[in-house]
């Protein structure tokens, strides 16, 4: 087999700008606390609000599948007797009404 002859390689000399960062922010962290809070007000200012519209709390530890009774100071109060701080509130998501 013959030798070939080799390629031309120009050296690069000049400093590459093309550099490209990313930053990903987690989305818990962006304005959660409003969020939830906001959420609360429209859930208990809903004409429905008297037939018990049906949520998912999630929080820190756990997960409560249930209907919110009332807000009182910095908790929330469900038809479960359970009180929840609001602080520990990740988010809150109405579950859709199913007419029988």
């Amino acid at each position: 087999m013959k030798k070939l002859p080799e390629l031309y390689k120009n050296i690069i000399s000049l400093n590459s700008h093309n550099k490209k960062y990313c930053i990903v922010e987690e989305k818990n962290n962006i304005n959660t606390k409003t969020n939830v809070e906001e959420k609360i007000k429209s859930i208990l200012n809903n004409s429905n609000y008297l037939n018990n519209i049906s949520v998912i709390i999630k929080t820190k530890n756990k997960e409560y599948r249930t209907s919110i009774v009332a807000k009182v100071n910095n908790n929330i109060l469900t038809i479960n007797n359970d009180k929840i701080p609001l602080n520990e509130i990740v988010s809150i998501e109405e579950l859709e009404k199913i007419d029988l």
